[in-house]
């Protein structure tokens, strides 16, 4: 049975491991394939005319794991069935994360205070409080996608939180509990809850009023693939979730992940990623390296704007934020600093979610430029990463300031830090041009009825 104080030392951080070669070959789930099917071609039979099986479905995009048929290797295989005429692609299940502890690694958090919670500087150093005079989240989407999180914790009593989705034990009855007990009668404990409670603490402290989406990827040692990172970006999309916070990565290039990242871009959701903790530039962490495409990625600083020694720097770095420490929310009710590039993370998941919830009918490259042109440039304080991490440290309070901000001040027409019905009513009958294209069309119309929508949802409907 694990108690708080064993808590301390089970979970790592990718701090001290080497740095892995791009030329390595990506570790991947043994005798597994994944594939994507065309339009009307039956996952089952297919893999019954292989002598493979079905070992699990992403129904709504026709992906599914695969096995490899007795008597075949696994590249063998692969090679077969990667032309057939009903395949769209085929590619391993590639692991996504491990963060299983080992002697040369760091535990993920030691024991904090409320007070060091709610007053740290990570929160001074991006400007929380000037960013929460503007705005406090309300009616945004933020999907964790994590380790689960202790649902439990008083701090989440006082949020919204959509039903947990668990991608590692479909349908189970919970997440395990900090107690130690096997609550959800899988006959495992789930220790790796901790890091996506300290993840969805954080984003909770930036963004007071946000609704948090739990998806669970991360089992009990802290492992995922991408077939399972895929299923969880898909079904934050799926959801309508307006940011997906994702704090794990993966050095393989999966085109599954991929594709699920474009699907949410496209629909409107800003991604942000942690850049990982290898301390270099020559192991990118997807999804973070999608940056070109639109996925924020953050690299981890500490309050003095040094880059933490074990944060990843690059060309694929958008954005840094405090990472070395962060004081989040820990499992039994507990707070916890934590070290790493996935708690640098839900600080700008946060910072995104305050600006979506004052303008959400903008497009998402806006949110995205604007915390780019107003981030604090750090070269001058890291010389020898001078243009490796990205746009800078990124402050809340900047994004949010000013009525000459553009992206700002025309949705919260009546000035109580959200965006809701009463101001929709105002924006009708003002005739706003929302999107701003400079006249009032059927396309402000259309961003309407999606806030409508939304706020019926998430019952805030006025």
């Amino acid at each position: 049975m694990k108690t708080l104080t064993t808590l301390i030392a089970w979970l790592a951080v990718w701090l001290a491991a080497p740095a892995q070669s791009v030329a390595q070959n990506p570790p991947a789930v043994p005798r597994e394939v994944v594939v994507r099917l065309g339009p009307g071609v039956s996952a089952a039979q297919f893999a019954q005319e292989r002598g493979s099986a079905v070992l699990g479905s992403i129904v709504s995009r026709n992906a599914h794991r695969l096995s490899v048929p007795i008597g075949l290797g696994t590249d063998d295989f692969l090679s077969s069935i990667q032309d057939d005429s009903g395949v769209v692609f085929a590619e391993l299940n590639f692991i996504a994360a491990d963060t299983n502890p080992g002697a040369d690694t760091r535990s993920i958090f030691v024991a904090s205070t409320l007070g060091e919670f709610l007053e740290q500087p990570a929160l001074d150093s991006v400007g929380a409080d000037g960013a929460q005079v503007v705005a406090l989240g309300g009616g945004v989407i933020v999907a964790v996608i994590d380790s689960g999180i202790d649902v439990s914790h008083p701090f989440f009593a006082r949020r919204v939180l959509l039903a947990p989705l668990d991608l590692i034990e479909p349908g189970g009855a919970a997440f395990d509990g900090p107690d130690g007990l096997d609550n959800d009668g899988d006959g495992l404990i789930d220790e790796a809850v901790g890091h996506g409670t300290i993840v969805a603490g954080i984003v909770g402290l930036m963004a007071p009023e946000a609704v948090i989406m739990p998806i669970r990827v991360l089992d009990s040692d802290g492992a995922s693939t991408t077939f399972r990172l895929s299923a969880a970006v898909f079904a934050a999309t799926d959801a309508g979730a307006d940011v997906l916070n994702i704090s794990l990565g993966t050095i393989a290039e999966s085109q599954l992940l991929s594709e699920a990242i474009d699907e949410a871009l496209a629909a409107e959701a800003v991604v942000i990623a942690s850049a990982g903790n290898e301390g270099t530039d020559q192991a990118p962490s997807f999804p973070a390296a999608f940056s070109a495409r639109g996925v924020l990625s953050v690299a981890a600083t500490r309050a003095t704007d040094v880059v933490a020694p074990f944060s990843n720097f690059g060309s694929t770095v958008t954005l840094t934020a405090p990472g070395d420490p962060v004081v989040g929310t820990a499992p039994g009710g507990q707070f916890g600093s934590a070290q790493g590039t996935s708690f640098a993370a839900p600080l700008v998941s946060g910072a995104v979610a305050l600006l979506r919830s004052v303008a959400p009918g903008v497009p998402s490259r806006v949110i995205r430029d604007r915390l780019l042109a107003t981030a604090v440039n750090i070269d001058a304080t890291n010389p020898q990463l001078a243009g490796n991490i990205g746009a800078g440290r990124v402050s809340a309070s900047a994004a949010l300031s000013g009525a000459g901000a553009g992206l700002l001040g025309f949705a919260d027409l009546n000035n109580d830090r959200r965006v809701n019905t009463l101001d929709l009513y105002i924006l009708q009958s003002a005739g706003a041009d929302i999107d701003g294209d400079g006249a009032f069309t059927s396309s402000d119309r259309a961003a309407m009825e999606r806030f409508v929508r939304r706020f019926e949802v998430l019952g805030m409907k006025h």
